[in-house]
């Protein structure tokens, strides 16, 4: 309706999606932005309350608690949200561009985000798979990536970066009066030889 009369304000929706219904379905991480015509940002909020409600499986002592807590926030973080994005669908705004917005921003990142994933479905099967070595094992894979990324910053900030062309600027096709003043005491000179 926007695009159609930019110059329009947005009119409530009455008939759209009902913040409750929106936080109910929030109870299950993502489906609250599922209801609310968000795909992306409920396959995020999925990914990321399941993946820390695994880390703090996996991790004892301390991180437990942390990926935890960090896990219980982002999960009220979703209902709000759920109720906030249908809320403001109802009062005519699309959220089909937020969506977008956070599309490519997952896709510009999208090597880091695939490691995150592996390492930490990685980090799991260890888990199931030898639950005490695991235990013991974990801070050291913290280092090695802590590593990693050090390495990798240094390198590309060691390497050069490439150098700029510049192309030399056309002629100017309009002259400057010093310009005309000069070429036309050429002429004259031409003329009185």
């Amino acid at each position: 309706m926007l695009r159609k009369h930019p110059g329009t304000q947005a009119q409530p929706n009455l008939e759209g999606k009902s913040p409750l219904i929106a936080v109910v379905l929030g109870l299950i991480p993502g489906l609250g932005a599922a209801y609310n015509g968000q795909p992306v940002k409920a396959l995020v909020q999925f990914i990321v309350i399941a993946g820390l409600w695994t880390l703090a499986d996996v991790f004892h002592s301390t991180l437990e608690v942390t990926c935890a807590l960090a896990s219980f926030a982002f999960y009220v973080y979703s209902l709000y949200d759920a109720f906030r994005s249908a809320q403001r669908q109802r009062h005519g705004l699309d959220l089909h561009e937020e969506d977008e917005q956070l599309r490519q921003f997952l896709r510009a990142r999208t090597n880091l985000w695939g490691g995150l994933l592996i390492a930490i479905g990685a980090l799991t099967t260890l888990h199931i798979i030898f639950p005490v070595q695991t235990h013991r094992l974990w801070p050291l894979l913290l280092v090695a990536a802590g590593i990693y990324l050090l390495n990798e910053f240094r390198r590309s900030k060691d390497s050069a970066p490439p150098e700029t062309m510049y192309r030399t600027p056309p002629p100017s096709v309009i002259q400057s009066n010093l310009e005309s003043q000069t070429s036309e005491l050429a002429a004259n000179r031409r003329f009185d030889r």
